[in-house]
């Protein structure tokens, strides 16, 4: 007879455990299709307001979950470096490792016949008969502090207003600062190509700042309150972090609910949110942040900018400046030469740096 029961209770289990799964299935299909329609609406029949029920669901998720980013939290914004710029940020660290030589009797940049020389020459020297230590520690002091190595200060903050691109939750002309919050995750998020420079700023927040966090969960005792809320807060931040190629008209939707939201005040007239958080495309394991106020009064400060290089697709960097104990590019030049003094490349790869 326990048996019997016992099986009882595992088949009606079984059966609202799959109409749970059928009704979940109904309210993110609904959800994406009232996402879908809001696209559609402002794409093609009315951009400034649109009848559309996912801004109710929005002003559900008001008390609901957010993420507060405390004094001192450190995010990152990149910027890629074309080809024809990268003299710019190089040149006087190639000018200044070339500079460590002793001067030997010929031209080391004159051409290949040149070239040759200066591998015989290194191959009959030792590195500290070459290289003063004196002159190579101040080479390394000079490029070991923290500095503007990649863009300027004003170069890595958010784009000046009125000239800014649309982006995924910004209208064209307003300026926000989009960051991340691990440095991989910035430099995929500009797209680089192998072997291309990348400009990585380092961002101090400097008062908490409040953001509508579309990748929070609720907790078990908010799910039996707001199990449909969950859900569609799910379908929202799969929106928010699908993949656009290049189709800014795409972001009219996102770009929409990030306007509706940073507009949301609370009963004193004080706006709730100072930003959004959602989940990278390009790193699924990557946060992405973007900040409204960009103004002077804002919560953050830009402190400086490293230059890494991107090594492979799946975003893993080498530091170049600066100089670190771990990655010391100036001394890896130099050993390049001294270990593979017949090789022309490494030779070449010093002097074009």
């Amino acid at each position: 007879m326990d048996c019997t029961n016992e099986q009882k209770n595992e088949d009606e289990s079984e059966k609202w455990l799959i109409l749970l799964s059928y009704l979940i299935a109904e309210q993110e299909t609904e959800t994406r299709n009232q996402l879908l329609a809001l696209q559609e609406e402002l794409q093609y029949k009315n951009r400034f307001f649109p009848d559309n029920k996912i801004l109710k669901q929005i002003d559900a998720f008001v008390e609901g979950p957010y993420t507060i980013l405390p004094v001192g939290t450190t995010l990152y914004r990149s910027r890629v470096i074309s080809k024809v710029d990268e003299p710019i940020f190089l040149n006087t660290l190639r000018d200044d490792i070339n500079n460590l030589f002793k001067t030997p009797d010929f031209d080391i940049l004159n051409g290949k016949t040149e070239l040759l020389k200066l591998i015989t020459y290194l191959y009959f020297n030792q590195h500290d008969e070459i290289v003063s230590d004196d002159d190579y520690q101040k080479l390394l002091d000079k490029y070991s502090s923290n500095a503007w190595w990649g863009y300027s200060e004003k170069e890595s903050d958010a784009p000046p207003k009125g000239i800014t691109k649309a982006g995924r939750i910004n209208p064209e002309g307003i300026s926000y600062l989009y960051a991340s919050g691990d440095i991989r995750t910035s430099a995929l998020e500009v797209r680089p190509v192998i072997s291309q420079f990348v400009s990585v700023a380092e961002i101090k927040v400097e008062k908490d700042i409040k953001l509508f966090d579309f990748t929070a969960n609720y907790g078990q005792d908010e799910l039996k309150n707001h199990s449909i809320d969950s859900i569609n807060l799910s379908v929202l931040s799969e929106y928010f972090s699908q993949p656009n190629y290049g189709e800014n008209d795409l972001y009219l939707a996102t770009q929409y609910i990030s306007e509706y939201i940073k507009n949301i005040h609370d009963d004193n007239g004080t706006k709730c949110f100072d930003g959004l958080c959602f989940r990278s495309s390009l790193n699924n394991d990557g946060l992405n942040y973007v900040l409204f106020d960009t103004s002077d009064n804002r919560k953050y400060r830009v402190c400086n900018s490293k230059l890494y290089k991107m090594i492979d697709l799946n975003g893993t960097l080498e530091q170049w400046l600066p100089i670190d104990e771990d990655n010391n590019i100036i001394e890896r030049k130099l050993m390049q030469l001294m270990i593979n003094k017949d090789d022309e490349s490494d030779a070449n790869d010093l002097l074009k740096l």
